[in-house]
């Protein structure tokens, strides 16, 4: 729904440049709605997939702490939608937020996933985690790159968990943690 939104607004706007303006310059004037409104329902629609990951925790804190840290970022993207650039500050919070959160969730969500044996997905889940703050280290001239290209590493992710959830059925029978281990404080 969010790259829907974003799509739609920059073709509404002819104005936009992807290496002159950051995706939240359209959240203001004649595609605000659009875009405002497809990042706060994408942020909404993200709370049932992290309640899946919770489901999923197994007693694993890493899990919990990376799913609510996920969850803080799903309120960050409501905040960004809620609180467009108009608001000044407001809005550069919840952006900030957003896109730090995003890889902090991923990273302790990884580190769970390697503690309980799942290597390819571990090594899947950090690379996605490491890859949205390298692209931010390129020098671009205006943020919309680096957003987009952020974003949608973790869009892949989370496409790619719920697809392993629902094939596997993982969601009816309980997790399992490994005990003994760090991420058992």
């Amino acid at each position: 729904m969010g790259f829907s939104a974003v799509l739609l607004s920059i073709a509404s706007s002819p104005w936009f440049s992807w290496t002159e303006n950051a995706l939240s310059d359209l959240g203001v004037g004649g595609s605000g709605l659009i875009f405002n409104m497809g990042l706060a329902a994408s942020g909404l629609l993200l709370i049932p997939f992290i309640l899946g990951l919770l489901k999923l925790s197994g007693g694993c804190w890493a899990w919990r702490l990376g799913s609510y840290m996920f969850l803080a970022d799903a309120i960050s993207l409501i905040g960004v939608g809620m609180f467009n650039e108009s608001f000044g500050r407001v809005h550069l919070y919840f952006s900030f937020a957003f896109f730090t959160l995003m890889p902090l969730s991923l990273i302790m969500l990884g580190l769970s996933l390697w503690s309980r044996g799942i290597k390819r997905l571990s090594l899947f889940t950090l690379s996605s985690a490491l890859f949205t703050p390298t692209v931010w280290t390129i020098p671009w001239r205006g943020a919309a790159i680096p957003e987009a290209l952020s974003t949608l590493a973790t869009a892949t992710w989370i496409i790619n968990i719920s697809l392993k959830m629902l094939r596997s059925g993982i969601m009816d029978r309980p997790a399992s943690c490994p005990s003994g281990r760090v991420w058992h404080p």
